[in-house]
């Protein structure tokens, strides 16, 4: 019973979401509202190259989704 709930949640989440594009579906445009909850990160001197790159990588997505500073 449990996995048919998680089954019947997953497909209505999954179809509900479209938007006009090359595919040419149509529906509701959800804005993606982690533009407003994350930011660009500055690394602090101190940091390691690992954590530079985890930071900059951050940036990069964060720049192609949102289209922002």
């Amino acid at each position: 019973m449990t996995k048919l709930m998680l089954l019947s949640v997953a497909i209505i989440v999954l179809s509900g979401c479209t938007q006009i594009g090359k595919t040419g579906l149509s529906g509701p445009v959800i804005p993606d509202s982690s533009c407003v909850a994350f930011h660009v990160i500055h690394p602090a001197q101190l940091d390691t190259i690992g954590t530079k790159r985890q930071v900059l990588a951050h940036n990069q997505i964060y720049r192609r989704i949102c289209g922002a500073e």
